[in-house]
């Protein structure tokens, strides 16, 4: 009786793996275990070496793997041959880690009750000079391809010889190859765990090799990387499509935490569209946590001659730490375009050790305009300018759209407490609506400085804002400089704005003016009149119709953040529709609609 029971459980869970192929592909599941000496036809008669079994397995195969610690090879005294062995994973095969080795059935187990070890620490010593340099390899295959329920770890890439972007160099942890014209690698990982696996080139976690009119896409849900390390980029993750190639992941759920990239960019990820390529990964309620940087302590997004566009949804980046960009870099240099989109994220306490707590966009010899909607930037701290978001357009085009988000408590040691626009011999002019800037400090500029000297401009345009306690040596609020005489311009427009409770040490508790010259309309402000709004040298302050000077705007509560109009507020219903209209916008910060009742 018990044998049959056996017979039918092995034929159900047969059944229930080919469900996962296309109708037509019958799935062949072995099982694998430590220390098995069988043909892998059952949990009892498991195969023992999982390497062998790979290299044998057919496309539609199913590989169900034991808990326990696995390697490519075992070896004392490894040579260059042991190292360069890895788990190579054929096109179309599925392989299931996290099994106790009783279960018939995927839904039974429990990966992390049972963790299932890819180890690249092949001469069990423990110390990784002599580990595998890859320890997963994938070379075009389809999307149909699943590694599930494993820790990927130990992979040291350190063979410097043998050059930037090979196995050898990059990938420690998985190398996935899709270049060359009709490449195209985009395997499926899912719950899956990169731990400490180092690069001396590119991607410690993972490298996604898409270049040269290749394509790699891979898809990666729920996945954690921790502790992964690259010398030249991408310390858990490095994507690129250069000369002509796609690469552009899925991620879905994963953490990104403690990575680093010290030496070089992308501390968790880096996404590289060069040349004529594309980098543009999806991500959606991903965490970047903790990752370090020189440029881009989170994600570094650089589309040098090509396009890295990238779009997150719902992302956490806290406490990520760079020279530049404390959370993100996004670099649009030398011809690139780079123009992220982010929705629904949070930047919280962040820092750079220069510039850019947060977010540094560079169009300097190229155009970097990233799109913001409903973002948070909270406690974010830069050592020199743009506590939460640097601008630089310097000799190109840095000009980001930023709608209902909010800026609060950033710092810049310097300049910009949240942002800063430089436009200095280039455009740094972003389009900035239904935000809010509350209790950002800085020495010059509390909320938003503006440079836009030597030919360049800095003219931000600022519709439905609010300015809430922001703070500064000289300019509590807003710094227009356009450098000595007026050598460039720093014009910001602003309208539907309201200042309140802004202030300054020495000078301009809202504007302060080097040869700057903003306009304002249909705003509220604590000044007596338009005159007291200058202060400065040279420029001027132009106030057009409907502003409304020395009147309370009584918010709710703005000490706890709600920036609501009570009903009697003197500011309702006294905007601008033409504004709304020019700046497109449809909703308030509450998601409704920002014009009610025509008005």
């Amino acid at each position: 009786m018990k044998k049959t029971i056996r017979i039918l459980q092995i034929i159900l869970s047969l059944i229930f793996a080919a469900l996962s192929f296309p109708e037509g592909v019958v799935a062949q599941i072995i099982y694998v275990a430590p220390n098995g000496a069988g043909n892998g036809s059952t949990w009892a008669t498991a195969a023992g070496n999982l390497k062998l079994v790979l290299e044998n397995a057919d496309s539609g195969t199913v590989i169900w793997v034991k808990e326990g610690t696995y390697r490519p090879v075992s070896c004392q005294n490894c040579s260059f041959a042991d190292r360069n062995q890895s788990f190579r994973i054929p096109s179309g095969v599925q392989v299931y880690g996290g099994f106790a080795g009783w279960e018939n059935a995927l839904d039974q187990r429990n990966f992390d009750a049972h963790p299932t070890i890819l180890s690249g620490d092949i001469d069990q010593n423990g110390d990784t000079t002599n580990n595998s340099f890859t320890v997963v390899y994938t070379h075009n295959v389809d999307s149909l391809t699943l590694v599930d329920g494993f820790t990927i770890t130990g992979g040291f890439s350190n063979e410097a010889g043998a050059g930037l972007g090979t196995p050898q160099t990059s990938g420690a942890g998985w190398f996935n190859l899709g270049s060359t014209p009709g490449g195209n690698s985009s395997p499926t990982v899912a719950n899956c765990k990169f731990i400490e696996n180092y690069a001396w080139g590119y991607g410690g976690g993972m490298f996604n090799d898409g270049s040269f009119d290749g394509k790699c896409n891979p898809r990666l849900t729920n996945c954690l990387f921790k502790n992964n390390g690259a010398d030249n980029g991408g310390g858990a993750i490095y994507n690129t499509g250069s000369f002509d190639g796609i690469c552009s992941p899925v991620l879905v759920g994963c953490t990104f935490e403690n990575n680093e990239a010290e030496l070089s960019d992308g501390g968790a990820i880096f996404n590289l569209g060069a040349e004529g390529g594309q980098c543009n990964p999806a991500l959606t309620d991903c965490i970047f946590r903790e990752n370090v940087a020189y440029e881009g302590g989170g994600i570094c997004n650089f589309g040098k001659g090509g396009n890295s566009n990238p779009v997150l949804k719902n992302c956490l980046f806290e406490n990520n730490e760079a020279e530049f960009g404390g959370a993100v870099f996004n670099d649009g240099t030398f011809d690139g375009y780079c123009a992220p989109e982010f929705f629904t994220c949070q930047f919280l306490t962040n820092h750079s050790i220069n510039d850019g707590g947060a977010m540094y966009n560079s169009g300097y010899l190229g155009v970097c305009n990233p799109s913001l909607m409903d973002c948070l930037f909270e406690e974010n701290e830069s050592g020199f300018g743009g506590g939460a978001m640097f601008n630089n357009g310097n000799q190109g085009v840095s000009n980001p759209s930023i709608v209902n988000c909010r800026f609060v408590k950033n710092i810049a040691d310097n300049y910009g407490g949240a942002m800063y626009n430089q436009g200095k011999t280039g455009h740094a002019s972003p389009t900035i609506s239904n935000c809010i800037f509350q209790e950002n400090t800085a020495l010059s500029a509390g909320a938003v400085y503006n440079l836009g000297a030597d030919g360049g401009n800095a003219n931000a345009i600022l519709t439905n804002c609010t300015f809430f306690g922001n703070h500064a040596n000289v300019g509590g609020a807003v710094y227009c400089n356009a450098g000595e005489g007026g050598t460039g311009a720093a014009s910001p427009t602003l309208r539907n704005c309201i200042f309140w409770e802004n202030t300054a040490v020495d000078e301009g508790d809202i504007f302060r003016i080097i040869w700057g010259t903003p306009t304002i309309s249909h705003s509220l402000v604590d000044k007596p009149n338009c005159n007291a709004l200058y202060n400065g040298m040279g420029g001027s302050v132009t106030c057009g119709a409907g502003m409304i000077f020395n009147e309370n705007p009584k918010f709710v509560s703005p000490e706890s953040g709600n920036f609501h109009l009570s009903d009697d507020s003197p500011a309702v219903d006294d905007g601008s529709n033409q504004a709304v209209s020019d700046a497109n916008i449809l909703i308030d910060l509450d998601s409704l609609p920002r014009i009610f009742n025509a008005t």
